[in-house]
């Protein structure tokens, strides 16, 4: 079975020119914890989950509508082919360490997004039972749930910052997409009042 068979399809996206609060909105409407990021040219720039959205507001102490979804957004993204088998993404996921893979043909144009528990769900119900063995994928859970090393204390510069409440974030590590596994547009919408209590969602 290859990616395409599984992957969700016509994934909401937010551009670079965005702000948090745009991409926080799109996370809440459409019940997802992550929105892909295309750039002025609709190619796909980065990627940003519920947890950027979150930290980035806290360290930085500032309102989603002010922090534009550039600075929050992972910039170094692992993609796959819609074409490579779901094998080839199981693989992905364990090594990576990753949640999330967009998809993208050969153009570099994002057609979909398939996520761990895409196969997790084939798995259980037996669809990748010939591509995948259930150990493969309880493999890559594994990994991905493994407690992550603590980060180092605060700076003294970081430890002022925070009676101010705020406090400027690290740059990320950057990573290399390996050749083996390859690297849409709403338009920006202005912040609107937060909506009343919709109850509890799945996260």
């Amino acid at each position: 079975m290859i990616v395409e068979a599984l992957m969700s399809r016509e994934p909401k996206t937010c551009t670079t020119a965005d702000t948090l609060h745009r991409a926080a909105q799109l996370m809440w409407d459409h019940d997802c914890g992550s929105v892909p990021v295309v750039d002025a040219a609709g190619k796909l720039a980065g990627i940003v989950t519920d947890r950027d959205v979150c930290m980035s507001s806290f360290t930085r102490g500032q309102p989603l509508h002010e922090i534009p979804v550039s600075d929050a957004m992972s910039k170094s993204v692992f993609t796959i082919s819609p074409k490579a088998t779901v094998e080839a993404a199981a693989t992905l996921f364990r090594e990576r360490l990753v949640r999330r893979a967009p998809v993208v043909d050969a153009n570099g144009a994002l057609v979909g997004v398939l996520s761990i528990a895409d196969l997790v769900c084939a798995s259980g119900d037996g669809k990748i039972q010939k591509d995948v063995k259930p150990e493969a994928v309880l493999a890559a859970v594994h990994a991905l749930s493994r407690p992550r090393p603590v980060a180092a204390p605060a700076s003294k510069h970081e430890a002022s910052a925070k009676s101010t409440g705020v406090v400027t974030p690290q740059p990320r590590a950057q990573t290399s997409v390996p050749a083996n596994v390859p690297a849409n547009v709403q338009s920006p919408v202005a912040p609107k009042a937060a909506k009343a209590s919709k109850g509890s969602k799945k996260r």
